[in-house]
Parts: structure tokens; C-alpha cells; sequence
């Protein structure tokens, strides 16, 4: 075999390792933009849901408030004493 078609043989199969690399990476890539969009998708609906129920939650609240605004008040300073109380302890400690 001579030294030039040593080089062609050698070209051909460079060019062919070569191919093969950019066929994988380009698989790979492809795989990649499909995982992240499906990610954005589950994200999106999870932000989505996550909003709807911070809505619900905050009508319930306002409900509540406006139903029996005496109860709302009592909550609030039972719920001021209890963390007025836990914070002086946790001082003295």
C-alpha cells in the first residue's frame, strides 16, 4: 500500500469518525432540548397549580375575615401572644 492511499484510507475514516461524532451530538442535543422542555412544561403547571391554590387560599381567608372579622382579630392576638411568648423564651434560655 502506498503512503497516498495510506492517507486517502486514513481521510476516509477520519471523515467517517467524524460524521458518526456529529450524528451523536446532534441525537444528544436533540435529546437534551426535549428534556428541557418538557421540564419547563412540568414546571409551568406546577407554578400554575401552586397559583390557583394561593388564590383559593387567599378568598377562603378573605371569607373568613369578612364572615367574622371578631374571630380574625382574636386569632391574630392569640397568634401575636404565642410568638411574643416563644420568642422571650427562647431569650431566657
Amino acid at each position: 500500500m502506498t503512503t497516498t492511499e495510506l492517507l486517502e484510507k486514513t481521510n476516509k475514516q477520519a471523515k467517517n469518525y467524524m460524521s458518526q461524532i456529529a450524528t451523536e451530538t446532534e441525537k444528544r442535543l436533540d435529546s437534551m432540548e426535549s428534556t428541557i422542555e418538557s421540564m419547563k412544561k412540568t414546571l409551568s403547571n406546577k407554578s400554575e397549580v401552586a397559583m390557583k391554590k394561593a388564590s383559593e387560599t387567599r378568598d377562603q381567608a378573605e371569607d373568613v375575615i369578612k364572615s367574622s372579622p371578631f374571630k380574625t382579630v382574636a386569632a391574630a392576638a392569640v397568634l401575636g401572644a404565642t410568638l411574643g411568648f416563644l420568642a422571650t423564651r427562647k431569650k431566657n434560655k
